[in-house]
């Protein structure tokens, strides 16, 4: 439950910081804090640094040992392209209105609980 939490917000943060265009990268990849590897790495970090989905991993690391924070992140980044693609295809943007996309996505289809 924990993580399926988780990896949601991780993936909603990830959605509406996105920039659209298929070329765009996503906005975390300029960030440092995508290169931390400890807690007080992310906390000498600027706010506008902090990579949440890093963050919330490495915190999650040492709440549990079955948690391995950096095998998600590349799952998290594909999970926030494929929303945007569906988000574009509709012609959405990442606010409000992008919610049912995005949990048709987790919930429907790749079968996150709440």
């Amino acid at each position: 439950m924990k993580k399926t939490l988780l990896i949601i917000v991780c993936v909603l943060f990830a959605t509406a910081a996105v920039s659209f265009g298929g070329a765009e990268p996503l906005a975390n990849e300029e960030k440092s804090g995508l290169y931390a590897r400890s807690i007080e790495q992310v906390l000498r970090l600027d706010a506008e640094e902090v990579d949440l989905a890093t963050a919330v991993l490495i915190i999650s690391e040492q709440w549990n040992d079955n948690v391995y924070g950096r095998r998600y992140i590349s799952k998290i980044d594909d999970m926030a392209l494929e929303i945007r693609s569906r988000l574009e295809a509709k012609r959405l943007k990442a606010n409000y209105k992008a919610i049912a996309v995005i949990n048709k996505y987790l919930f429907d289809e790749l079968g996150f609980e709440s």
